[in-house]
This record gives structure tokens, C-alpha cells and sequence, in this order.
């Protein structure tokens, strides 16, 4: 049976959907796998941040459209890519197992964060980071860095910037050396990560039965469960990929952990909450970390208001 399997054309989207490929062939021995490269708006304009330009479904749109076409059976993401509501007819098909979903800050400096003097200059385009890093350390100047993997990496390497923060996984995937640099792992439950970070996702049509009885084969429940009540915060708040909004969920034998954060794009001002609840009733639980938050002010946050 022959799977078209929609993908970016960046090295980390491409290693990682070799990965699913194999993953698909280990579990079901009659697949071929016929890796189809598509051309994202995202990929294509990068001098300006992604909230300037539609945010990050522009990562995508482009692959939920050639799915609905029947140009490609299905595709593989970078979960934390995908919207937290997907076009109609479109479903997330699987969530493999996912690596881990901590951010790593990668500089020319030695020290912690908050140890960075004034004016260190700290390359992101996520407001979620940019807030999180201004919390601990309100010296330093964050600016706008976007690109793959490589490109941050050289930018920091040539001096352009004194750091950048990029995600464990995707560094971990492509095998990338940064042996040169400084690099500092960000314990996740204080510095929290993008929903779905780490996770893969493949989405395909929703009534394509043989895909879907494929995938199921290579779903990790843990990791369902996990980017599941991740997710659901954000669904809950009505945050696109782009705002500074963070969740993590850790499910443990029969209870998953989920905290969440929203911060101000000065890291002025943080919200938590952290609730626990049953890997069955993960989007519920969510849904319920997405109304405390809510009541504690999250939509002014979310806007760039001050609570």
C-alpha cells in the first residue's frame, strides 16, 4: 500500500518525516512511503515575525490543503506548528513518542540567564520565550531571529546575537554539534515550553480509514494524552501557535501533571496553574487550567494588556 506523505522541505521537516516513515513501515510491513515535499508560506517569508503574517498555521496551510485536494495522504508536523483547531475533514491522525519538549538557551556567554548583563542581545521571535526570559532577567534585549536550525545557530556563532533559545528536540533530531557554544538545558516546569513541544503529529482526512488503522499502530497513549490537555489550553483560550502562551503535560502511571503560563511580552507579569487530572480526561482537564486562567486575567495577557 502506498502512503504519500506530505511534508516542509526545512532538514528538521524532513528528518523527522523520514522518521515517521519508518516508524509506518516497522508497523505496517506492506506501507511505501512516497514523501511529497510542499512549499509553506511560513518557510517562505522569514523577515518578519509570524504573527505579523498569520502566525505559525502558515507552517500548514499549505499541507492541509494538498490533503484536502488528495494531493498527499497524510502529513507530518512539529505539533507545536499545529493549530489547536483543525480545518474541517482534517484530523491528527497519531502522536508518536515524543522527545523531550524542554527549550535549550544556546549561547556565546557562559552563566545562567539571569546572570546575562544589560544589553546581552537574545535572538527570538516567540513571545512566550521572550516572556519568560524578560521575567528572569529584565536587562537583557530580545530581537527577532527567525530561520532553521542552522541559521540561529550561525547567527549566534558569528555575533550577530549573544544567544537564542531553541528547542531540545529539533536540535536532537538533526544531530546538530553545538560543542562551540554554550548550551544550557531550561527545566521545563519553570521555563514552560510551547504546547505539543517534542511531539510529532501526522494529520490525514478524516474519513481515510486505511491511514488512520496505520497510525493507530505507531500512537504513543502517553504522549496523546500529554499534548491532548497541552492543546486543549490553548483551544481553551483562544491562543494561536505565536502568543505567550506555554503548557506541559507529563502523564505518570494514572495521573497526568499539566501546568501552564501565560506572560506579558515584557515578562511583567506571569500567570500559572497547575492541575492534575486522569489521561482519559485530558482535554478536560485543559479546558479547566484554561478557565483558571481566563479567571486570573489570560485574555488581557494574551491581548498585550496589563491585568
Amino acid at each position: 500500500m502506498k502512503v504519500r506523505v506530505g511534508t516542509r522541505r526545512s532538514p528538521l521537516a524532513r528528518t523527522q518525516t523520514d522518521h515517521v516513515c519508518e516508524l509506518l513501515r516497522r508497523a505496517n510491513p506492506e506501507i511505501e512511503c512516497e514523501v511529497v515535499a510542499v512549499e509553506t508560506t511560513g518557510d517562505l517569508v522569514r523577515d518578519r515575525p509570524l504573527r505579523e503574517i498569520g502566525g505559525k498555521g502558515l507552517f500548514v496551510k499549505e499541507l492541509d490543503e494538498a490533503l484536502a485536494a488528495g494531493a498527499i495522504d497524510c502529513a507530518v508536523h512539529s505539533l507545536k506548528d499545529v493549530p489547536s483547531v483543525l480545518p474541517d475533514g482534517i484530523v491528527v491522525a497519531c502522536v508518536p513518542e515524543r522527545f523531550s519538549p524542554h527549550d535549550i538557551l544556546i549561547s556565546r556567554l557562559a552563566g545562567p540567564l539571569d546572570g546575562f548583563a544589560a544589553g546581552t542581545r537574545i535572538g527570538t521571535t516567540s513571545l512566550r520565550r521572550a516572556g519568560q526570559v524578560l521575567a528572569q532577567n529584565p536587562y537583557v534585549e530580545i530581537a527577532m531571529l527567525r530561520g532553521n536550525v542552522e541559521t540561529r545557530l550561525s547567527r549566534v556563532r558569528e555575533g550577530r546575537f549573544d544567544a537564542t533559545l531553541l528547542a531540545a528536540a529539533g536540535l536532537a533530531r538533526l544531530g546538530v554539534r553545538t560543542d562551540d557554544l554554550n548550551t544550557t538545558p531550561l527545566d521545563p516546569w519553570t521555563f514552560v515550553p510551547a504546547p505539543g513541544q517534542g511531539a510529532l503529529a501526522v494529520t490525514c482526512r478524516g474519513g481515510d480509514r486505511r491511514v488512520l488503522e496505520a497510525c493507530a499502530r505507531i500512537n504513543d497513549e502517553g504522549a496523546e494524552s500529554e499534548t491532548q490537555a497541552e492543546r486543549a489550553v490553548a483551544r481553551g483560550l483562544g491562543a494561536s501557535c505565536d502568543l505567550p502562551l506555554g503548557a506541559l503535560a507529563r502523564r505518570r502511571g494514572p495521573t497526568v501533571h499539566l501546568v501552564a503560563i501565560v506572560a506579558s511580552a515584557d515578562g511583567r507579569q506571569m500567570l500559572r496553574r497547575e492541575e492534575r487530572g486522569p489521561p482519559e480526561q485530558a482535554d478536560e482537564l485543559g479546558t479547566r487550567v484554561a478557565d483558571l486562567l481566563a479567571a486570573d486575567g489570560a485574555h488581557a495577557l494574551l491581548a498585550g494588556r496589563p491585568t
